[in-house]
């Protein structure tokens, strides 16, 4: 039998990681449309977008989508709402990858802490989470990212992220 890997029970470890690696795809996928965009390939562009931070990669793309960037219209309609759910994503997953996981002794649940500063007031909160609630944060980042994918296919920007959901679904069988 393996060792634990965490406190954390792995239902929901599992549900935490995949938050980071969905989201990392998406930062990912956003990295080559803004390349796309400017018409720079990614082995010169990578060196530029990696260091960008997401509000940064956020600003970029919805200027590229509000001013012309895109010609068709509902595409760049398309694009800046896919990027507002991005961004309400986001929230979501930094609250994931942000918090001090620990297991509970209620099954089913794992407990979160966060530590949160108002003005001068610092509190520590802790929080039951139940699995379904991360694995519905990382069912939506996923669904994100193959929906900004498609955009960028459809836009002749990536074709090389044209592997859609079908393939990523039948490996996780």
């Amino acid at each position: 039998m393996s060792q634990p890997l965490s406190i954390v029970p792995d239902h929901h470890l599992r549900a935490i990681g995949a938050v980071v690696v969905n989201w990392q795809a998406i930062e990912m996928v956003m990295e080559l449309v803004i390349l796309g965009l400017y018409e720079i390939t990614p082995d010169r562009g990578l060196v530029i977008t990696s260091n960008l931070s997401f509000p940064n990669k956020l600003t970029i793309l919805q200027i590229l989508a509000l001013r012309g960037a895109i010609p068709d219209e509902s595409d760049s309609d398309m694009l800046v709402d896919i990027l507002k759910r991005i961004e309400a994503g986001s929230k979501d997953r930094n609250k994931i990858v942000h918090g001090l996981w620990s297991s509970s002794p209620v099954q089913g649940l794992a407990e979160r802490k966060a530590i949160r500063v108002r003005g001068r007031r610092l509190s520590a909160v802790t929080e039951k989470v139940p699995l379904s609630e991360i694995e519905v944060i990382a069912r939506n980042l996923l669904e994100l990212r193959f929906e900004l994918s498609e955009l960028a296919v459809r836009l002749g920007l990536r074709p090389e992220l044209a592997t859609g959901k079908a393939s990523s679904q039948s490996h996780d069988s």
